[in-house]
Protein backbone atom coordinates (compact mmCIF):
# COMPACT_ATOMS: atom_id res chain seq x y z
CA UNK A 1 0.00 0.00 0.00
CA UNK A 2 2.78 2.42 0.91
CA UNK A 3 4.59 1.58 -2.32
CA UNK A 4 1.45 2.28 -4.37
CA UNK A 5 0.99 5.60 -2.61
CA UNK A 6 4.61 6.48 -3.25
CA UNK A 7 4.24 5.63 -6.93
CA UNK A 8 1.10 7.78 -7.20
CA UNK A 9 2.97 10.65 -5.55
CA UNK A 10 5.86 10.18 -7.97
CA UNK A 11 3.57 10.29 -10.97
CA UNK A 12 2.09 13.54 -9.65
CA UNK A 13 5.63 14.91 -9.32
CA UNK A 14 6.36 13.88 -12.88
CA UNK A 15 3.19 15.53 -14.06
CA UNK A 16 4.48 18.74 -12.55
CA UNK A 17 7.89 18.20 -14.15
CA UNK A 18 6.27 18.01 -17.55
CA UNK A 19 4.76 21.42 -16.92
CA UNK A 20 8.25 22.61 -16.19
CA UNK A 21 8.58 23.07 -19.92
CA UNK A 22 8.63 26.49 -18.62
CA UNK A 23 12.20 27.57 -19.38
CA UNK A 24 12.97 28.76 -15.85
CA UNK A 25 12.02 26.91 -12.69
CA UNK A 26 13.53 27.90 -9.36
CA UNK A 27 14.69 25.32 -6.84
CA UNK A 28 12.32 27.01 -4.41
CA UNK A 29 9.48 25.73 -6.59
CA UNK A 30 10.73 22.19 -6.14
CA UNK A 31 10.85 22.68 -2.40
CA UNK A 32 7.32 24.06 -2.41
CA UNK A 33 6.07 21.05 -4.35
CA UNK A 34 7.99 18.80 -2.04
CA UNK A 35 6.41 20.34 1.03
CA UNK A 36 2.95 19.82 -0.47
CA UNK A 37 3.64 16.19 -1.40
CA UNK A 38 5.32 15.35 1.89
CA UNK A 39 8.49 14.15 0.16
CA UNK A 40 11.89 15.03 1.64
CA UNK A 41 13.55 18.02 0.06
CA UNK A 42 16.51 17.25 -2.20
CA UNK A 43 18.87 18.93 0.27
CA UNK A 44 17.71 17.06 3.35
CA UNK A 45 19.80 14.36 4.91
CA UNK A 46 21.91 12.59 2.29
CA UNK A 47 22.76 9.58 4.44
CA UNK A 48 25.92 7.53 4.32
CA UNK A 49 25.56 5.53 1.14
CA UNK A 50 28.65 3.48 0.37
CA UNK A 51 32.24 2.82 1.33
CA UNK A 52 33.60 4.84 -1.60
CA UNK A 53 34.38 8.46 -0.80
CA UNK A 54 32.19 10.97 -2.64
CA UNK A 55 32.78 14.53 -3.79
CA UNK A 56 35.78 13.49 -5.89
CA UNK A 57 36.64 14.11 -9.54
CA UNK A 58 38.18 12.32 -12.47
CA UNK A 59 37.99 11.60 -16.17
CA UNK A 60 36.04 9.36 -18.50
CA UNK A 61 37.84 8.74 -21.77
CA UNK A 62 35.48 6.14 -23.22
CA UNK A 63 36.86 2.95 -24.73
CA UNK A 64 39.93 4.68 -26.14
CA UNK A 65 42.20 3.83 -23.21
CA UNK A 66 41.82 0.11 -23.93
CA UNK A 67 43.43 0.32 -27.34
CA UNK A 68 46.24 2.80 -26.72
CA UNK A 69 49.89 1.88 -26.78
CA UNK A 70 51.60 1.43 -23.42
CA UNK A 71 53.35 4.78 -23.91
CA UNK A 72 50.16 6.72 -24.69
CA UNK A 73 48.28 5.04 -21.87
CA UNK A 74 51.00 5.98 -19.40
CA UNK A 75 50.99 9.61 -20.59
CA UNK A 76 47.21 9.85 -20.34
CA UNK A 77 47.00 8.37 -16.85
CA UNK A 78 49.99 10.36 -15.58
CA UNK A 79 48.38 13.51 -16.95
CA UNK A 80 45.09 12.75 -15.24
CA UNK A 81 46.85 12.33 -11.91
CA UNK A 82 48.80 15.56 -12.40
CA UNK A 83 45.51 17.34 -13.14
CA UNK A 84 44.16 16.30 -9.74
CA UNK A 85 41.99 13.36 -10.79
CA UNK A 86 41.21 10.58 -8.35
CA UNK A 87 38.98 8.53 -10.69
CA UNK A 88 39.11 7.18 -14.22
CA UNK A 89 36.37 5.48 -16.19
CA UNK A 90 37.33 2.21 -17.92
CA UNK A 91 35.15 0.15 -20.25
CA UNK A 92 34.85 -3.53 -19.37
CA UNK A 93 34.33 -4.63 -22.97
CA UNK A 94 32.22 -7.81 -23.07
CA UNK A 95 32.40 -8.20 -26.90
CA UNK A 96 36.19 -8.24 -26.73
CA UNK A 97 36.67 -10.29 -23.59
CA UNK A 98 34.28 -13.03 -24.74
CA UNK A 99 34.62 -12.64 -28.50
CA UNK A 100 35.05 -16.39 -28.99
CA UNK A 101 31.89 -17.48 -27.17
CA UNK A 102 30.54 -17.96 -23.65
CA UNK A 103 33.50 -20.07 -22.57
CA UNK A 104 36.25 -17.85 -24.01
CA UNK A 105 38.07 -15.28 -21.88
CA UNK A 106 40.63 -12.65 -22.84
CA UNK A 107 41.21 -10.17 -20.03
CA UNK A 108 44.64 -8.96 -21.14
CA UNK A 109 43.61 -5.59 -22.59
CA UNK A 110 41.42 -4.72 -19.62
CA UNK A 111 43.95 -5.97 -17.07
CA UNK A 112 46.58 -3.66 -18.52
CA UNK A 113 44.46 -0.52 -18.10
CA UNK A 114 42.99 -1.41 -14.69
CA UNK A 115 46.39 -2.29 -13.26
CA UNK A 116 48.01 0.85 -14.73
CA UNK A 117 45.34 3.03 -13.14
CA UNK A 118 45.65 1.20 -9.82
CA UNK A 119 49.42 1.64 -9.84
CA UNK A 120 48.91 5.41 -10.01
CA UNK A 121 46.39 5.52 -7.19
CA UNK A 122 43.44 6.15 -9.50
CA UNK A 123 40.15 4.54 -8.55
CA UNK A 124 38.35 2.87 -11.44
CA UNK A 125 34.72 3.16 -12.47
CA UNK A 126 34.18 0.05 -14.60
CA UNK A 127 31.43 0.31 -17.22
CA UNK A 128 30.34 -3.12 -18.44
CA UNK A 129 29.47 -2.82 -22.14
CA UNK A 130 28.17 -4.10 -24.79
CA UNK A 131 27.04 -7.42 -26.40
CA UNK A 132 29.21 -9.98 -28.22
CA UNK A 133 28.05 -11.52 -31.51
CA UNK A 134 27.04 -14.84 -29.96
CA UNK A 135 24.81 -13.18 -27.33
CA UNK A 136 22.71 -10.96 -29.63
CA UNK A 137 20.48 -11.44 -32.68
CA UNK A 138 22.15 -12.03 -36.03
CA UNK A 139 23.03 -9.00 -38.14
CA UNK A 140 22.87 -6.53 -35.25
CA UNK A 141 25.52 -4.32 -33.69
CA UNK A 142 27.17 -4.71 -30.31
CA UNK A 143 24.81 -2.01 -28.98
CA UNK A 144 21.89 -4.42 -29.29
CA UNK A 145 20.47 -5.64 -25.99
CA UNK A 146 21.57 -9.18 -25.05
CA UNK A 147 19.23 -12.01 -25.98
CA UNK A 148 19.35 -13.25 -22.40
CA UNK A 149 20.14 -10.99 -19.40
CA UNK A 150 21.52 -14.08 -17.65
CA UNK A 151 24.43 -14.16 -20.14
CA UNK A 152 25.27 -10.57 -19.25
CA UNK A 153 24.94 -11.30 -15.53
CA UNK A 154 27.34 -14.24 -15.78
CA UNK A 155 29.91 -12.03 -17.47
CA UNK A 156 29.42 -9.24 -14.94
CA UNK A 157 29.91 -11.69 -12.08
CA UNK A 158 33.15 -12.93 -13.66
CA UNK A 159 34.34 -9.33 -14.04
CA UNK A 160 33.53 -8.62 -10.40
CA UNK A 161 35.38 -11.76 -9.29
CA UNK A 162 38.42 -10.52 -11.20
CA UNK A 163 38.39 -6.81 -10.39
CA UNK A 164 36.20 -5.97 -7.39
CA UNK A 165 38.56 -4.94 -4.63
CA UNK A 166 41.45 -5.38 -7.05
CA UNK A 167 41.27 -2.25 -9.14
CA UNK A 168 37.60 -1.51 -9.90
CA UNK A 169 35.94 0.47 -7.12
CA UNK A 170 32.55 1.19 -8.70
CA UNK A 171 30.49 -0.25 -11.55
CA UNK A 172 28.13 0.97 -14.25
CA UNK A 173 25.71 -1.41 -15.95
CA UNK A 174 25.83 -0.42 -19.65
CA UNK A 175 26.11 3.09 -21.07
CA UNK A 176 23.35 5.53 -22.06
CA UNK A 177 20.56 2.95 -22.29
CA UNK A 178 17.98 5.69 -22.78
CA UNK A 179 19.01 6.36 -26.40
CA UNK A 180 18.92 4.08 -29.43
CA UNK A 181 22.55 4.81 -30.26
CA UNK A 182 23.51 2.61 -27.30
CA UNK A 183 20.45 0.43 -26.64
CA UNK A 184 19.09 -1.18 -29.78
CA UNK A 185 16.76 -1.69 -31.46
CA UNK A 186 15.20 1.08 -29.34
CA UNK A 187 15.28 2.21 -25.71
CA UNK A 188 13.28 -0.14 -23.48
CA UNK A 189 13.27 0.85 -19.83
CA UNK A 190 11.63 -2.39 -18.66
CA UNK A 191 14.17 -4.58 -20.46
CA UNK A 192 17.04 -2.42 -19.26
CA UNK A 193 15.80 -2.48 -15.68
CA UNK A 194 15.84 -6.28 -15.74
CA UNK A 195 19.43 -6.18 -17.03
CA UNK A 196 20.42 -3.66 -14.36
CA UNK A 197 18.93 -5.74 -11.56
CA UNK A 198 20.56 -8.95 -12.75
CA UNK A 199 23.92 -7.22 -13.25
CA UNK A 200 23.84 -5.42 -9.90
CA UNK A 201 22.86 -8.59 -8.06
CA UNK A 202 25.68 -10.50 -9.78
CA UNK A 203 28.24 -7.95 -8.58
CA UNK A 204 26.81 -7.79 -5.06
CA UNK A 205 26.92 -11.58 -4.83
CA UNK A 206 30.70 -11.23 -5.14
CA UNK A 207 31.12 -7.99 -3.18
CA UNK A 208 28.15 -6.85 -1.05
CA UNK A 209 29.75 -3.44 -0.57
CA UNK A 210 30.39 -2.81 -4.26
CA UNK A 211 29.06 0.48 -5.62
CA UNK A 212 26.79 -0.33 -8.57
CA UNK A 213 24.79 2.12 -10.64
CA UNK A 214 22.85 2.29 -13.89
CA UNK A 215 24.56 3.21 -17.12
CA UNK A 216 24.84 6.99 -17.28
CA UNK A 217 21.77 8.52 -18.92
CA UNK A 218 22.25 10.73 -21.95
CA UNK A 219 20.64 14.14 -22.36
CA UNK A 220 17.60 13.45 -24.53
CA UNK A 221 13.99 14.30 -25.25
CA UNK A 222 11.17 11.79 -25.49
CA UNK A 223 11.21 10.67 -29.12
CA UNK A 224 9.37 7.43 -29.85
CA UNK A 225 11.75 4.64 -30.78
CA UNK A 226 14.79 6.91 -30.44
CA UNK A 227 15.21 8.26 -26.93
CA UNK A 228 13.66 8.58 -23.47
CA UNK A 229 14.22 11.68 -21.37
CA UNK A 230 16.54 10.96 -18.42
CA UNK A 231 14.10 11.64 -15.59
CA UNK A 232 11.36 9.66 -17.30
CA UNK A 233 13.84 6.82 -17.62
CA UNK A 234 14.71 7.05 -13.93
CA UNK A 235 11.03 6.76 -13.05
CA UNK A 236 10.73 3.77 -15.36
CA UNK A 237 13.69 2.07 -13.73
CA UNK A 238 12.18 2.48 -10.28
CA UNK A 239 8.84 1.21 -11.51
CA UNK A 240 10.85 -1.70 -12.92
CA UNK A 241 12.02 -2.59 -9.41
CA UNK A 242 15.61 -1.33 -9.19
CA UNK A 243 15.15 -0.04 -5.65
CA UNK A 244 17.26 -2.02 -3.18
CA UNK A 245 19.56 -3.28 -5.96
CA UNK A 246 21.61 -0.18 -6.81
CA UNK A 247 23.93 2.13 -4.88
CA UNK A 248 23.68 5.34 -6.92
CA UNK A 249 22.02 6.86 -9.97
CA UNK A 250 24.35 7.75 -12.84
CA UNK A 251 23.69 10.70 -15.15
CA UNK A 252 25.51 12.46 -17.99
CA UNK A 253 24.68 16.10 -17.14
CA UNK A 254 26.04 17.84 -20.24
CA UNK A 255 24.89 21.41 -20.76
CA UNK A 256 27.29 22.57 -23.47
CA UNK A 257 27.74 25.20 -24.70
CA UNK A 258 25.80 26.78 -21.83
CA UNK A 259 26.71 27.05 -18.15
CA UNK A 260 25.67 24.09 -15.97
CA UNK A 261 23.47 26.34 -13.86
CA UNK A 262 21.39 27.48 -16.85
CA UNK A 263 17.80 27.24 -15.50
CA UNK A 264 16.18 25.40 -18.39
CA UNK A 265 14.21 22.15 -18.40
CA UNK A 266 16.38 20.82 -21.27
CA UNK A 267 19.50 21.17 -19.09
CA UNK A 268 20.29 17.80 -17.46
CA UNK A 269 22.51 19.41 -14.83
CA UNK A 270 19.79 21.81 -13.74
CA UNK A 271 17.28 18.95 -13.69
CA UNK A 272 19.38 16.84 -11.27
CA UNK A 273 17.35 18.31 -8.43
CA UNK A 274 14.28 16.69 -9.96
CA UNK A 275 16.14 13.44 -10.43
CA UNK A 276 16.88 13.36 -6.72
CA UNK A 277 13.28 14.24 -5.95
CA UNK A 278 12.20 11.13 -7.90
CA UNK A 279 14.76 9.02 -6.04
CA UNK A 280 13.41 10.32 -2.74
CA UNK A 281 9.86 9.46 -3.78
CA UNK A 282 10.92 5.85 -4.23
CA UNK A 283 12.79 5.73 -0.92
CA UNK A 284 16.29 6.26 -2.34
CA UNK A 285 16.87 9.83 -1.20
CA UNK A 286 19.93 8.64 0.74
CA UNK A 287 21.68 7.58 -2.46
CA UNK A 288 23.98 9.90 -4.38
CA UNK A 289 23.84 10.89 -8.03
CA UNK A 290 27.10 10.41 -9.92
CA UNK A 291 27.97 12.46 -12.98
CA UNK A 292 29.84 9.85 -15.00
CA UNK A 293 30.28 12.11 -18.04
CA UNK A 294 30.11 15.86 -18.46
CA UNK A 295 32.22 18.53 -20.09
CA UNK A 296 32.61 21.11 -22.83
CA UNK A 297 34.20 20.77 -26.26
CA UNK A 298 36.35 23.25 -28.17
CA UNK A 299 35.69 22.21 -31.76
CA UNK A 300 34.29 24.45 -34.47
CA UNK A 301 30.66 23.35 -34.56
CA UNK A 302 27.73 25.23 -33.07
CA UNK A 303 27.87 23.37 -29.74
CA UNK A 304 31.54 24.14 -29.18
CA UNK A 305 33.11 26.80 -26.99
CA UNK A 306 36.40 28.65 -27.20
CA UNK A 307 39.32 27.34 -25.16
CA UNK A 308 38.99 30.30 -22.83
CA UNK A 309 35.29 29.71 -22.29
CA UNK A 310 35.92 25.99 -21.81
CA UNK A 311 38.17 26.85 -18.86
CA UNK A 312 35.43 29.05 -17.37
CA UNK A 313 32.76 26.39 -17.92
CA UNK A 314 34.87 23.61 -16.36
CA UNK A 315 35.41 25.75 -13.28
CA UNK A 316 31.68 26.44 -13.12
CA UNK A 317 30.89 22.74 -13.53
CA UNK A 318 33.15 21.63 -10.67
CA UNK A 319 31.91 24.40 -8.40
CA UNK A 320 28.25 23.64 -9.16
CA UNK A 321 28.84 19.94 -8.55
CA UNK A 322 30.43 20.64 -5.18
CA UNK A 323 27.30 22.51 -4.16
CA UNK A 324 24.95 19.60 -4.84
CA UNK A 325 23.98 18.04 -1.49
CA UNK A 326 23.33 14.73 -3.24
CA UNK A 327 26.36 14.84 -5.55
CA UNK A 328 28.52 11.73 -5.76
CA UNK A 329 31.64 11.77 -7.92
CA UNK A 330 31.99 13.65 -11.21
CA UNK A 331 33.98 12.44 -14.22
CA UNK A 332 34.87 14.88 -16.97
CA UNK A 333 34.67 13.64 -20.55
CA UNK A 334 37.46 13.64 -21.40
CA UNK A 335 41.06 14.22 -20.50
CA UNK A 336 42.56 14.45 -24.04
CA UNK A 337 41.08 15.37 -27.41
CA UNK A 338 40.30 12.32 -29.51
CA UNK A 339 41.49 13.65 -32.86
CA UNK A 340 43.68 16.48 -34.13
CA UNK A 341 42.22 19.14 -36.42
CA UNK A 342 38.65 17.97 -36.03
CA UNK A 343 35.70 20.36 -35.91
CA UNK A 344 33.50 17.97 -33.91
CA UNK A 345 32.65 18.99 -30.37
CA UNK A 346 32.97 15.34 -29.29
CA UNK A 347 36.50 15.07 -30.67
CA UNK A 348 37.56 18.14 -28.69
CA UNK A 349 36.17 17.53 -25.21
CA UNK A 350 39.64 17.14 -23.70
CA UNK A 351 41.33 19.47 -21.26
CA UNK A 352 44.51 18.82 -23.21
CA UNK A 353 44.88 18.67 -26.97
CA UNK A 354 45.48 15.47 -28.87
CA UNK A 355 49.24 16.16 -28.79
CA UNK A 356 49.11 16.51 -24.95
CA UNK A 357 49.60 20.28 -24.96
CA UNK A 358 47.40 21.84 -22.30
CA UNK A 359 44.34 23.96 -22.89
CA UNK A 360 43.51 26.61 -20.25
CA UNK A 361 40.83 24.24 -18.92
CA UNK A 362 43.48 21.86 -17.56
CA UNK A 363 44.71 24.45 -15.09
CA UNK A 364 41.13 25.50 -14.31
CA UNK A 365 40.19 21.92 -13.47
CA UNK A 366 43.18 21.39 -11.22
CA UNK A 367 42.59 24.67 -9.40
CA UNK A 368 38.94 23.72 -8.82
CA UNK A 369 39.47 20.16 -7.61
CA UNK A 370 42.70 20.33 -5.63
CA UNK A 371 41.76 20.70 -2.01
CA UNK A 372 38.20 19.45 -2.55
CA UNK A 373 37.24 17.50 0.55
CA UNK A 374 35.82 14.03 -0.14
CA UNK A 375 32.82 12.85 1.84
CA UNK A 376 33.28 9.46 3.48
CA UNK A 377 30.44 6.96 3.30
CA UNK A 378 29.64 3.84 5.25
CA UNK A 379 29.36 0.49 3.42
CA UNK A 380 26.43 0.62 1.03
CA UNK A 381 25.26 -2.85 2.09
CA UNK A 382 24.20 -1.26 5.39
CA UNK A 383 21.80 1.04 3.57
CA UNK A 384 20.70 -1.52 0.96
CA UNK A 385 19.80 -4.15 3.54
CA UNK A 386 17.73 -1.61 5.45
CA UNK A 387 15.98 -0.48 2.28
CA UNK A 388 14.86 -4.01 1.41
CA UNK A 389 13.73 -4.77 4.94
CA UNK A 390 16.49 -7.21 5.85
CA UNK A 391 17.75 -5.12 8.76
CA UNK A 392 21.17 -3.56 9.05
CA UNK A 393 24.20 -5.77 8.66
CA UNK A 394 26.37 -6.55 11.63
CA UNK A 395 28.97 -3.86 12.08
CA UNK A 396 26.92 -1.16 10.33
Amino acid sequence: MRRNARIRTTLLVIGSLCVVGAPTVAVATVQQRTAVSGLPTPSSGLAAANSVALGQFGFSQGSGLLWESDALLARDLDGMVAAGARWVGVDIDWPHIQAGGPNSWNWQVTDRVVHAAQARGLQVLGTVVYTPVWARPAHTSDKHAPNDPADYARFVRAAAERYSGAGVDAWQIWNEPNISAFWQPQPDVAAYSALLISGADAIHSVDPDAVVMNGGLAPAANVAGVSIAPNDFVIGMYLGGIGGHIDAISMHPYSFPYAPSTPESWNPFYMLTYTHLVMSAFGDGALPIWGTESGFGTGADKQSVSEGLQAIRIGQLVQAWQQLPFGGNLLIYGYRDLAPQSASVWDNMGLVRNDFSSKPAAAAFRAAVVGAQPKAREPRSCIRSANIGAGRRKGC
